[in-house]
């Protein structure tokens, strides 16, 4: 008997068995846990464009950040029961509404005014405020923001300094502690209550 012949059979048989034993099958995705909504695929993490790292763990900074658009939900109309610009015939006694921003390198930009604001909600997008379409910032960068009431714009007004009803300091630092599902928010909100003055940036991120 060709004993050589009778051991690559058992050999062969063994091997068969063995691989069917479901003991012996291999999960690699099995201990991994991929943070960040990424996916297990053959062991290894496939992460969202905004994180890396073996399990996803680590958020990716954007190249750069933008505003898209700014929205006013609330502003004062009054200043002691009195329309802003007491004395003046309506529409003319509402505000003169207009942003100002101060970049991180220290160039300002105004925006377009919103004439007699009478308490409607303002939006400035690119088209009100073209600035803002071709400025851009980082993480890390902080920026002042300004309301603005504009006297001098209706002939009835006496042209006058732009007033300041608030300043508000935006850090992008403060962006990823935002309480939102992502971790760049698509938009920030800022209030002063004093003055019932409240609104929203927009932001696009681009990585």
């Amino acid at each position: 008997m060709n004993y050589s012949y009778l051991l690559s059979f058992v050999s062969i048989i063994g091997f068969l068995f063995s691989s069917c034993n479901p003991d012996t099958i291999d999960y690699p995705c099995e201990s991994i846990t991929c943070q960040n909504a990424g996916v297990c695929l053959h062991g290894t993490c496939l992460c969202e464009e905004e994180y890396v790292g073996d399990y996803c763990e680590i958020a990716v900074l954007p190249e750069s950040i933008m505003i898209s658009k700014i929205y006013m939900s609330s502003y004062p109309t009054f200043i002691d029961d009195e329309p802003w610009d007491a004395g003046l015939p309506t529409p003319y006694c509402w505000p003169d509404i207009a942003l100002l921003i101060q970049w991180p390198w220290n160039e300002t930009n105004q925006s377009f005014v919103m004439s007699n604001s009478e308490g409607q909600t303002l939006t400035w997008g690119s088209v009100l405020f073209p600035y803002i379409a071709d400025k851009h910032i980082h993480y890390g960068d902080e920026l002042l923001l300004s309301v603005l009431e504009i006297d001098g714009l209706d002939s009835l007004e006496t042209v006058q300094a732009p007033e300041t009803m608030q300043t508000f300091t935006i850090r992008t630092l403060d962006f990823v502690f935002v309480e939102t599902d992502e971790l760049w928010p698509a938009s920030t909100f800022y209030q002063f209550d004093s003055l019932g003055l409240a609104l929203t940036v927009y932001w696009e991120y681009y990585f």
